[in-house]
């Protein structure tokens, strides 16, 4: 069952697995480490698998999905 998180402009739809979010003056970094996460922003929905990360600033925009190594994943603080 899927469970939801709401961080800053995005919101989190985790369909299981682990992920890893980074938001600091407005812009937010959500990475897909293992499983399935799906994130509404104000430009539509993306769909993370494992590898992938999605950067959000502000409302206005975001980047397109990019490759993140796995290993790192978990180790921003």
């Amino acid at each position: 069952m899927p469970f939801y998180i709401l961080v800053g402009d995005a919101d989190l739809k985790v369909l299981g697995g682990s992920f890893n979010i980074r938001s600091r003056d407005g812009l937010i970094i959500i990475a897909c480490k293992t499983g399935n996460v799906s994130v509404a922003h104000a430009s539509g929905e993306t769909d993370l698998t494992p590898g992938l990360a999605i950067k959000i600033i502000r409302k206005e925009s975001h980047d397109p999905p990019f490759p993140v190594d796995l290993d790192r994943i978990g180790s921003w603080r």
